[in-house]
């Protein structure tokens, strides 16, 4: 399990203070309104070697998929470095509500080589209002603000990790970031950028003589991605777990 941060230009936030493991930036909203902070930040991360993802906030009252898509890949192609923890479509507004949407943009965010997931409240996972099964997801759900899971009931974290692989469990105000958590402890999972791939690779299976030198650590992973996916499939589908 690593921790996190996620930063805009609404925080002023050391990002160094808080010694995250990964850090998530946001790039913008709808199709052109980039963040004033973004760059700074990403130069912060790139220079101290901590990978950082973006998020997009999606806003289909003021234009369509293909759209935000173009205006995001735009923006993150400007910033310093490369991007390592993937791109997250943020729907957290009822312009955001557009199950093909979403999936649509998420969809160009991938073909142009990037992990490819959404940002949203577990709450609209659990109603179907958000329902996009062939993306991760990065969960909104605050607690105590410790990131403990002990501090939920069972159902809350039986929904957090079968839904997602990041789960955002405080929200800062000022100079505080919002706090985030990643269920994986191999984040080179979100670092498809740097493969040359117009898609995200498909996790090999570990008979596959391709992935013989692999360390079997990353393979375990990998399958703990695809077991979670299924779960989110069949929770939200809702079939009855094997």
């Amino acid at each position: 399990m690593k921790r996190g941060i996620d930063v805009s230009m609404f925080v002023d936030v050391d990002i160094l203070k808080y010694k995250p493991d990964f850090v998530i930036i946001r790039g913008g909203e709808g199709v052109a309104f980039k963040d004033s902070k973004a760059a700074a930040y990403a130069k912060v991360c790139e220079d101290n070697h901590i990978p950082y993802g973006v998020y997009w906030v999606l806003d289909f009252s003021s234009g369509t998929s293909a759209q935000h898509a173009a205006e995001c890949l735009r923006t993150v192609r400007n910033l310093p470095g490369r991007v390592r923890m993937g791109i997250w479509a943020d729907c957290e507004t009822p312009a955001s509500m557009d199950n093909v949407a979403i999936a649509e943009f998420c969809q160009k965010i991938q073909d142009a080589g990037f992990y490819a997931g959404i940002y949203t409240g577990i709450n609209y996972l659990r109603s179907g209002k958000i329902k996009v099964d062939a993306f991760d997801k990065w969960a909104a759900y605050y607690g105590e603000d410790s990131g403990d899971l002990s501090d939920f009931d069972s159902w809350e974290i039986d929904i957090i990790q079968d839904h997602a692989s990041l789960w955002q469990y405080a929200s800062g105000t000022g100079k505080e970031p919002d706090l985030d958590i990643c269920f994986l402890n191999d984040l080179s999972v979100y670092d498809v950028s740097n493969t040359g791939s117009s898609s995200q690779p498909d996790p090999p299976e570990a008979s596959d003589p391709q992935v013989s030198g692999v360390d079997p650590a990353i393979l375990e992973e990998l399958d703990d991605i695809m077991d979670r996916l299924k779960r989110i499939r069949e929770y939200l589908e809702g079939e009855p777990k094997q």
